[in-house]
């Protein structure tokens, strides 16, 4: 999987069902643009990445994060900063949802609403419809 990850956004938008790579899925209707920052700093997530076994986090917001035992995952990212906040994270790979919380919390979920943007299609996602996407691929 290849997507971004962004805070959602305060105020009501439209979403509709749409077959995403054979699911029915609720599709936001939102542009990248207009979405707000996250409620972290680039600096905080920097820190809390750091902390993480096995991940290997470059000071220039990349990342990689490994698993040390089968199942085998790998998770490649980058940190793009906004100012005063983190923008959004690119990521790239699979990971078990023990994981993927894990890394979601250095983003302040699940107080943090995010929306996932699939790179190759342009489309948002909610967490729970991105969840269940990855599950069933």
């Amino acid at each position: 999987m290849h997507f971004t990850i962004h805070a959602a956004p305060t105020g009501d938008c439209a979403a509709t069902v749409r077959e995403v790579q054979g699911q029915l899925l609720r599709v936001w209707e939102v542009s990248a643009a207009a979405l707000p920052p996250l409620s972290v700093t680039f600096e905080q997530v920097a820190e809390r990445l750091s902390a993480m076994p096995r991940m290997f986090f470059e000071p220039d917001g990349s990342f990689v994060w490994v698993s040390n035992a089968p199942p085998s995952w790998q998770l490649d990212g980058q940190l793009q900063d906004r100012g005063p906040a983190l923008d959004y994270v690119e990521l790239k790979g699979v990971c078990p949802a023990a994981v993927w919380e894990r890394l979601l919390a250095t983003l302040g979920w699940p107080e943090q609403k995010l929306l996932f943007q699939l790179v190759r299609e342009g489309i948002f996602l909610d967490e729970p419809a991105l969840r269940q996407l990855l599950l069933t691929a």
